[in-house]
């Protein structure tokens, strides 16, 4: 099981943006690569789908249950 503790401070912030954004999803290129690599192989943000075939939301991240999951289980400061 994640711990929260093993998270750095960006992937926190990234977390907490991708939550508040309501499933709208956060703009990949406000985050640091190595963050968002982690982030997709934890399997705690991923791509958003391209639904309407434009660059713009390709490049979109949004929280998955597991990362929901490990935010409301301890609430970020």
């Amino acid at each position: 099981m994640l711990s929260y503790e093993v998270l750095t401070r960006t992937d926190k912030r990234l977390l907490r943006d991708a939550l508040a954004s309501n499933g709208g999803g956060v703009d990949s290129d406000f985050y640091p690569k190595a963050c968002r690599e982690r982030l997709l192989k934890l399997g705690l943000i991923q791509w958003k789908p391209n639904q309407h075939k434009s660059l713009h939301y390709a490049s979109l991240l949004t929280i998955t249950a597991a990362g929901r999951a490990l935010l409301t289980e301890r609430a970020l400061p």
